[in-house]
């Protein structure tokens, strides 16, 4: 019965109402099998300006705001294969281009563990990007895509602090429209106490530049030849074994053909 509790707890916000801003954070340890996790959370950006093709920061005359809900969720098939689910819905104010919402674009993923020990671990990712519908302004790309990575992530102790660090390298593609683009990342995290910790995040989307032009192109977000570089920091609180609540802000600190600004987002974690 607290565990259905919980569960009405963590989907309620789904009925209520991410692109590339969200509580970020990828590991190459896999927890134990038949468990699944799960993560809600509203996120809000803002900005007025953006980055040209040569990287220089611009006001847009365009005040941009998204709002967004996601619910990313994992199973564990066993202690070293694992499944994932990804998906959101987006609402988009804008004077230039006009409001717009809808459901982004879904990705599922498959994680196997290619090495571990008891402090560090090595995975391999595949992602599939599945279109739900036409390209929208800012909602999603609506196109075909998919996803090569390598995790890794490694376990600390210093001065009798516990924390660790976790990377990523990938390759994203796409069916024509946007860039193909090379992804890193790289997140280091503390743990304060048994129940919360501090996560430090940065992110890495280098488009190539293979995409095709398009007849609506958008400099906030979208464009098919975008680079952006991100940061983030978030708290999480460990309320019970199975429920955290995290909080957390992002910032854009460089890019071409792409928004500036930033944002905060808040959400729940669940696991059993």
């Amino acid at each position: 019965m607290f565990k259905k509790l919980l569960t009405i707890i963590f989907l309620t916000p789904s009925l209520l109402i991410a692109y590339i801003d969200e509580p970020y954070h990828e590991t190459a340890f896999i927890g134990p099998a038949h468990t699944f996790y799960g993560l809600s959370y509203y996120s809000y950006y803002h900005t007025k300006h953006f980055w040209d093709s040569q990287g220089k920061r611009l006001p847009s005359f365009n005040p941009f705001t998204r709002k967004s809900y996601r619910l990313d969720m994992e199973h564990t098939l066993s202690s070293s294969q694992s499944v994932f689910v990804e998906g959101g819905y987006t609402m988009v104010e804008e004077r230039l281009n006009g409001n717009s919402r809808g459901i982004e674009d879904p990705e599922a993923s498959w994680q196997t563990l290619l090495y571990a020990d008891t402090r560090s671990a090595l995975s391999g990712k595949l992602t599939l990007i599945i279109p739900v519908g036409p390209k929208k302004s800012c909602v999603r790309f609506g196109q075909w895509g998919g996803e090569i990575k390598v995790l890794y992530s490694k376990i600390f102790d210093h001065w009798k602090i516990p924390f660790w660090i976790d990377m990523g390298l990938g390759y994203r593609l796409y069916g024509g429209f946007p860039s193909d683009q090379i992804r890193a990342s790289l997140s280091i995290g503390w743990k304060g106490t048994a129940r919360f910790w501090l996560i430090s995040s940065s992110q890495l989307y280098y488009g190539v530049g293979n995409g095709k032009k398009d007849a609506n192109q958008n400099n906030i977000c979208f464009h098919p030849n975008f680079r952006l570089l991100t940061s983030q920091v978030q708290a999480i609180y460990q309320m019970f074994d199975c429920l955290a609540f995290n909080i957390g802000g992002y910032l854009h600190l460089w890019g071409e053909n792409i928004g500036a600004g930033g944002g905060f987002y808040a959400g729940s974690w669940i696991l059993f």
